[in-house]
Order: structure tokens, then sequence, then C-alpha cells
């Protein structure tokens, strides 16, 4: 319990922290996951899925003409459920995110980008680094509109590249899609 302490208190200042910069973006995003087919104990798993809330920073710094990189930090909250034979089954999961994309300005209201996101996979209660599926890795890839000044729509798409054994996506589906919104700072 100490170390999912923690982990929230390290987020939630480096978020704070990063908002006082300029370059900073916040964002919070909602989304949608699921999983086409998995199998637990020799059982189909049916209707795996789960409603996520994201919620973070990013740094956004331009690299070359409409070029630009972003890092960030953030968290993910998952709300999973699905069916596994008679049962159902409900979960809820909080995962930190390192967040890396690179994008290309389309014009002056798009965005276009792609990148990857490195989360853990297990709770906090079991923090080892070294675990073989400790971690777990998503590329995205997605597009923003800017509605405002300093305020952006974004939605995104992401997929788990390291092809995780069925029971590590029961909470934390393989494939996202998400909408959200951000203020630049």
């Amino acid at each position: 319990m100490r170390k999912q302490i923690l982990l929230t208190i390290v987020i939630l200042m480096l978020s704070f922290r990063m908002q006082a910069q300029n370059g900073f973006t916040i964002h919070l995003k909602t989304g949608y996951g699921f999983n086409p087919e998995m199998d637990l104990n020799n059982q189909t798993v049916r209707k795996s899925r789960g409603l996520t809330i994201d919620f973070g920073s990013t740094y956004k710094a331009f690299i070359f003409k409409k070029w630009y990189a972003e890092i960030g930090l953030g968290g993910r909250t998952i709300f999973s459920s699905g069916k596994l034979g008679e049962l159902s089954f409900e979960a809820q999961t909080l995962r930190a995110l390192m967040i890396a994309n690179v994008g290309f300005g389309i014009s002056d209201k798009w965005e276009v980008f792609t990148g990857l996101v490195l989360q853990n996979n297990k709770d906090f209660t079991e923090i080892s680094f070294m675990e073989k599926y400790f971690w777990r890795l998503n590329q995205t890839v997605g597009a923003r509109y800017v509605i405002a000044p300093k305020w952006n729509l974004t939605s995104n798409w992401s997929f788990d590249l390291r092809n995780l054994p069925d029971p590590f996506l029961v909470n934390d589906p393989k494939f996202l899609v998400q909408i959200g919104i951000e203020k630049q700072l």
C-alpha cells in the first residue's frame, strides 16, 4: 500500500510541476478498450472490455518546422469487465504512464502523431521492475484539432506491442480508442 501511495504522490507532483512551464499541456481523456478473443483456464472470455480515464501532462518541443516531439507522465484508471463461462467479472485498475510521441502539424488546426506509451502492467502493490511482464508497451496513433486558443480536442487509438499472455489483458484490454481534451499552459 505504501508503494501505491508513494507512486501516486510522485505522479501528481510531477504533473503539477509541469503545469508551471511553457510548452506544457495537461490532458483528460476517456476511452473504450477491448480484446478480440482471449482464453483463461481453457475457457473463452467473452465481452472483455474496459472504460478508461487518462490524466497527465506532456511537454511539447518543436524539432524541425512542423515536426515536434513530446514526452509526458500520466495515469490511467481502467474499469474492465467480461464473462467467463457463466461468471461475470469486473475490475478497477490504476496505471502509471510514460508518454513519448512524435507529431506533425498538418495545418493551423490539425496535427497527427504517433508514439509509445510505457506503463506498469501489474498493480502498484506488486512493484518489481525486473519481472518479465511488469512493463507494457503500447503503440499509439492519433490526431489533434484546435477548438479554441490553447484548447485541443484529441483522439487516439493504441494497442499492445508486447503480445502479453491473456491473463494480463483481463483488466487492461489489448486495444484502446480514446477521445479527450487538452489545455496548453
